[in-house]
């Protein structure tokens, strides 16, 4: 493909969508030094993208909020058309966003063949619900097919010098010597999501065993009648779900010796700043299994177990989600103590 004066990427999806696409953006700027690139995203995945060095513009779209309606979307599209982009790289096709590049009369428009792909240029089959390779490697599958170099496959974020401060602030008053574990008990749907009582009982033996310091991460879903341990041990457990800000749990999680959680954007927002991960998967269904959306740090891992299902149903499981229960506490602490002394040794 011949240089084009202005690229725009667009992922529009969740955090750690976001995060696996990340490669993308360093290989089109070495593919394309002289080019415009801006990346075109949701206002909460921002804090991701701000200081990202291969980007020159960011470009915010609230489809959940000023953005919601058709006519938004399609004034939208008009303040697109006004920037002059050549192509546009959709890395997860959807209706609004197809039609938007479309509207906004973009030359070249690269994406996966659904939501209306005959509206792009260069629609490629859909092949990533059979999850036959990760997520990262199907988003810098566009750029292959594209004819276009791929010079790394590396996931790595860093913390804004900025932010540095936010873990001594958030606990000055507190004795933070000694292992720090980060739970991330958030997921998008009930089927990624550990339960609630396995994550307290995890906790209670990581505080009884090592004295640890718990920082709970996510939102607060979480039934509240289950938070008596938070009395019990609160010079160990600090509960700062809701309560900070991207750049924040950043800083948080690059401060922690661990990071447990449910298969969602935390882990591989832990796994990116190099963070010690382990991510609790559930469905065995190829688009959604960890073969697909395992974190991908060197020190990240991740606790899958095949229950028998013929087929899996995913969000519409007829077996109250047996996989992610099956997922013992003895599970998740065995693999933590092999990660936790093989970082001693």
């Amino acid at each position: 493909m011949k240089e084009p004066k202005k690229i725009l990427i667009v992922r529009t999806d969740r955090l750690g969508d976001l995060i696996l696409s990340l490669p993308v953006i360093y290989n089109l700027r070495k593919n394309y030094p002289q080019s415009h690139i801006a990346f075109m995203t949701i206002p909460a995945n921002k804090d991701i993208l701000e200081n990202n060095p291969y980007i020159d513009e960011l470009i915010l779209y609230d489809k959940r909020g000023k953005h919601k309606s058709f006519w938004a979307s399609l004034k939208f599209s008009k303040y697109l058309s006004k920037k002059d982009f050549d192509c546009a790289f959709i890395l997860h096709s959807t209706n609004r966003v197809n039609l938007m590049s479309f509207y906004a009369g973009i030359p070249v428009r690269v994406g996966w063949n659904r939501k209306m792909g005959f509206l792009l240029t260069h629609s490629f089959k859909m092949i990533k619900d059979k999850g036959e390779r990760h997520e990262r490697d199907y988003t810098l599958e566009l750029l292959e097919r594209m004819g276009l170099n791929i010079y790394s496959r590396d996931i790595s974020l860093t913390v804004d010098d900025n932010y540095q401060h936010v873990f001594q602030d958030f606990f000055k008053d507190k004795d933070m010597s000694g292992l720090k574990i980060a739970l991330g008990v958030t997921a998008s749907c009930n089927s990624k999501i550990w339960p609630w009582q396995n994550f307290m009982s995890l906790t209670q033996r990581f505080i009884d065993e090592y004295n640890a310091k718990i920082i709970i991460l996510g939102d607060k879903k979480a039934p509240e009648h289950s938070l008596g341990i938070f009395e019990e041990k609160s010079n160990n457990l600090f509960d700062l779900r809701e309560k900070t800000s991207l750049k924040q749990v950043m800083a948080l999680l690059k401060n922690t010796d661990l990071f447990i959680g449910n298969d969602s954007g935390l882990v591989h927002l832990a796994s990116a700043l190099g963070v010690a991960s382990i991510a609790i998967f559930g469905r065995k269904q190829p688009g959604l299994s960890p073969r697909r959306w395992m974190p991908l740090g060197r020190n990240s891992f991740f606790i899958h177990k095949d229950v028998g299902c013929l087929d899996c149903l995913a969000h519409d499981c007829m077996k109250e989600f047996a996989c992610i229960k099956s997922i013992t506490v003895d599970d998740v602490y065995s693999r933590a103590e092999g990660i936790l002394k093989g970082k001693q040794s």
